[in-house]
């Protein structure tokens, strides 16, 4: 789907690089001039007339600078997925690769001391450092993730009100919106989620939170319904496991960009499972 453009006023965000006239004005020769062609004398009472008008007149040239050059509301772009993923370049050169039915928004110009987005779906996040300009991840006020230079996955999908974080390389801050003080800093390696409302460090790091972005899956000794809740979300398909099927079979395996079917025949030799095909779903069940 094609990147959209919006205007969103931000006062924040004014461009001031054009004042250079407003900068150059004159109030006192303007003022003589004014003063030598009416004639004026230098009476109290005209003194404060002229001065209120002198006031009225720089006002009103403030404002119509204002209208012409501050008051110029900056873009809000807007990437989306659909079926496809999508990388995206940022306005600092900071990287996002989005996957599938997920929103980046940003604007075109980030501030002069911060960088903001705001995502809903899931996006590996690769930012440029910049210590005066720290950059921020909102997620649809439910939380909110803050750096100065490193790369993380966000998984934030938009109907579900968890939030995980998955840090690659530096650290990052890690926190419900608007509770900063109480954030959880990441390090890299370290996996978080935000579940009923609490930021919850994951013990067990899933060795595969990156797949949708590689196409490699591990499998190491995982049981059976581990590698099956696995392979319906890399692969987007319902996967069925019969009745019959013990809970500890596990299975080990990595798998490099390969198609569904030929990793489910893989394990169907390896673990004597018979695999069935329908138009809905895929049926898994212990070979007789």
């Amino acid at each position: 789907m094609p990147v959209k453009k919006q205007t969103k006023y931000d006062p924040e965000n004014l461009d001031f690089s054009n004042l250079e006239n407003f900068q150059s004005i004159d109030v006192e020769g303007d003022w003589s001039m004014v003063k030598d062609r009416l004639g004026f004398t230098k009476t109290r009472r005209s003194l404060t007339i002229w001065q209120a008008a002198a006031v009225i007149i720089l006002v009103l040239s403030v404002g119509f600078l204002a209208k012409q050059y501050i008051l110029n509301p900056p873009e809000l772009i807007i990437a989306t997925t659909g079926e496809e993923k999508k990388d995206v370049i940022l306005p600092d050169g900071s990287q996002v690769h989005l996957n599938v039915h997920s929103t980046l928004s940003y604007q075109e110009k980030f501030r002069r001391n911060n960088r903001k987005v705001n995502l809903s779906g899931e996006g590996f996040f690769k930012i440029l450092r910049d210590p005066g300009r720290p950059f921020t991840v909102n997620m649809d006020d439910r939380a909110t993730v803050e750096v100065l230079g490193t790369s993380f996955n966000i998984n934030a999908p938009l109907h579900n009100n968890e939030v995980r974080v998955q840090v690659v390389e530096g650290s990052v801050a890690f926190y419900r919106s608007g509770e900063r003080e109480s954030r959880a800093i990441l390090k890299k390696g370290d996996q978080a989620e935000l579940r009923m409302g609490q930021i919850v460090l994951n013990s067990n790091p899933d060795p595969n939170f990156l797949s949708w972005k590689s196409g490699i899956l591990y499998f190491d000794q995982s049981l059976i319904a581990d590698v099956v809740n696995q392979l319906e979300k890399h692969y987007n398909r319902e996967i069925i496991l019969d009745e019959n099927i013990p809970n500890d079979i596990s299975f080990t395996s990595t798998i490099y960009n390969q198609k569904l079917e030929d990793v489910l025949e893989e394990m169907s030799l390896v673990l004597e499972l018979t695999i069935t095909y329908n138009p809905d779903a895929i049926t898994i069940s212990k070979r007789n």
